[in-house]
């Protein structure tokens, strides 16, 4: 009978540490999922901010396209006048 109450004994330790390590890893994995989704979320927001970024930088480069070719415009109708 003792040595049943030993092995009961010893058991319910390896059982509780069992419980101890499994909580200790759902703690940790309940951590990382959280770090996940944060990451997710700084990664969508990074999409959207460069998505934006590239949009602003496409309507830069038309005006200075635009600007550049009135530039141009103007030297050549102010080379034209200095001519006449």
């Amino acid at each position: 009978m003792n040595e049943y109450r030993s092995k009961y004994g010893q058991t319910t330790q390896e059982v509780d540490t069992y419980k101890q390590r499994i909580q200790k890893l759902v703690g940790e994995n309940s951590a990382l999922a959280e770090e996940v989704r944060s990451g997710q979320e700084n990664l969508r927001l990074s999409a959207g901010t460069l998505s934006k970024l590239q949009g602003e930088f496409k309507s830069v480069c038309a005006e200075f396209d635009e600007t550049k070719r009135k530039l141009s415009d103007t030297e050549n109708a102010w080379k034209k006048l200095k001519l006449e």
